[in-house]
């Protein structure tokens, strides 16, 4: 499922995510969700069009980045109220430790 993000420039975008843009964030998290299980090393994320460029630029992260990222994206969500989506979350971080770190040590 491809899902795209316009913006006009790469600092616009960079701008959203130095400021914790709760949409860019429930991106990310929303495609780590449908990823839990992947055997891929990388995840897509989402596609950025960036209009002064005329530039599209794939986002992806790699799988042993999952828990991390969830794990900062949680405060975002947590910040903007969005509970239920920090159950999923916290959820996703459990099922990641216990089935994905476990195997790799």
């Amino acid at each position: 499922m491809e899902t795209k993000v316009e913006v006009k420039t790469i600092e616009e975008f960079e701008g959203l995510m130095d400021n914790d843009d709760i949409v860019i964030s429930t991106i990310i998290v929303e495609a780590i969700l449908r990823n839990l299980d992947t055997k891929k090393r990388f995840t897509y994320i989402m596609s950025v069009y960036v209009e002064d460029k005329d530039e599209i630029y794939d986002i992806t992260l790699e799988k042993q980045n999952f828990v991390e990222t969830l794990r900062d994206h949680l405060v975002i969500q947590e910040k903007n109220e969005e509970f239920i989506k920090c159950r999923d979350i916290i959820k996703a971080i459990d099922y990641l430790e216990e089935n994905l770190l476990g195997s790799d040590k």
